[in-house]
């Protein structure tokens, strides 16, 4: 009998602590989480608009994942043609600022680890990964993020398409990243439907995305035609780039408009539909 209740030791009650009273605050602590869960995933039903999106994150939300910037990000990482979003009460952190910049690089790198690791949550610290040091020294959003302590990483993998996602959250606070870490992976699914719901913001055009005439048996442009032509050579981003003489940033966002205008998901299927369309084989 004395071996057998050893092995059923399996929860240790401190000391000094009636095992009714350790048991109930225990529950209590479990109970209250578990409110604050179904009041948020009640609260995202009623999400429409990006400001519901944003009022959310910043309030019940923030009692179980306390983060200052929401990056998200969603595409084909391999490729590079990823849109992303920011959420963040902050100045100097909205969406419209990420086309003076280019987070991709980061957020590939990001999403790398993030899968080399079995997909599992990934806590950086600002000494681990200066991701601020991927803009520009004098850049609005560079500011900010240099005063973010740590970020947690986690995201989504589309198994049926090339379409997935990463989400990035910043704090500066010091005691909440160990969990964040834990939270990210049980909040995350009602993150990610809930921006789903919401359209995205409208970007300007940049200056180097000149509108051009539509090619009469295509629906690509003159200067995405040519793109397509080298990408159906097989030619990289950053080999079009210097060929056309032009931004490897420019050929990234033409590539995105090719693949809506294609309604296609990823490069290979864009070469096999514009090959189709243009009667030369792929």
């Amino acid at each position: 009998m004395a071996r057998l209740a050893s092995r059923c030791r399996i929860i240790r009650i401190p000391p000094g602590i009636p095992n009714l009273r350790f048991m109930a605050a225990l529950t209590s602590i479990v109970d209250e989480e578990n409110c604050q869960l179904l009041k948020i995933i009640r609260q995202s039903s009623r999400i429409l608009k990006h400001l519901d999106l944003l009022e959310w994150l910043q309030g019940d939300f923030q009692n179980l994942l306390s983060h200052d910037v929401l990056i998200a990000a969603w595409g084909d990482f391999s490729l590079g043609l990823i849109q992303m979003d920011v959420i963040s009460p902050l100045p100097n952190m909205r969406t419209r600022h990420l086309e003076e910049c280019n987070l991709t690089p980061l957020l590939q790198s990001l999403f790398n680890s993030w899968s080399d690791q079995g997909s599992q949550t990934i806590l950086l610290s600002a000494n681990q990964h200066r991701w601020a040091d991927a803009l520009k020294e004098d850049h609005e959003m560079a500011t900010v993020l240099r005063r973010m302590v740590t970020a947690v990483v986690h995201g989504i993998k589309d198994h049926r398409g090339r379409h997935d996602c990463l989400y990035v959250a910043l704090t500066a606070k010091e005691d909440c990243g160990l969990r964040n870490r834990q939270m990210l992976p049980i909040v995350l699914p009602y993150i990610d439907a809930a921006l789903r719901q919401i359209p995205s913001l409208p970007k300007s055009t940049p200056d180097d995305l000149p509108q051009e005439p539509i090619v009469e048996d295509s629906r690509l442009s003159t200067r995405e035609s040519e793109i397509m032509e080298w990408v159906r050579l097989g030619k990289t981003n950053g080999e079009i780039a210097t060929i056309l003489n032009i931004s490897t940033f420019t050929v990234k966002n033409h590539m995105q408009r090719i693949l809506r205008k294609l309604d296609v998901v990823n490069r290979a299927q864009a070469v096999a539909k514009f090959s189709a369309l243009s009667g030369k084989a792929a």
